[in-house]
């Protein structure tokens, strides 16, 4: 058998998954993995259907979260009405990422993503 060797610390980062809700299936461009392979971390897959208590029991042992980015946002988070400009809205993902946005503040974890994404909603400078 094979003996494990130690290596240097492999920073964990949680990645926030696509979706498609009529095919039940969750899918992360291979480019945001290996960009944190790449980067010397460890890739894990946030899913947007964990419960509040699993995401703070997982968030604190993350190095980072990257927020990836998809379908548009919900206007109505950000106190306007939809409108025929708006694209495919993912309410389901929309609530997981807010409520995965508010433990990652509580424990100031960093935070990588689309920067029109997170201003918009979550006020990050």
């Amino acid at each position: 058998m094979k003996e494990l060797t130690k290596t240097a610390y492999q920073p964990l980062i949680g990645i926030t998954p696509q979706y498609e809700i009529e095919r039940e299936r969750a899918w992360i461009r291979s480019s945001y993995t290996g960009a944190v392979i790449r980067a010397g971390g460890i890739p894990v897959i946030l899913d947007q259907y964990q419960d509040n208590e699993t995401i703070k029991a997982l968030l604190p042992r993350l190095d980072g979260v990257l927020f990836t980015g998809g379908v548009d946002i919900n206007p109505k988070l950000y106190g306007e009405e939809i409108d025929e400009k708006c694209g495919e809205i993912a309410d389901a993902r929309d609530d997981f990422e807010v409520r995965l946005m508010e433990v990652v503040e509580q424990y100031e974890i960093p935070v990588f993503g689309m920067e029109f994404v997170t201003t918009a909603i979550f006020n990050i400078a």
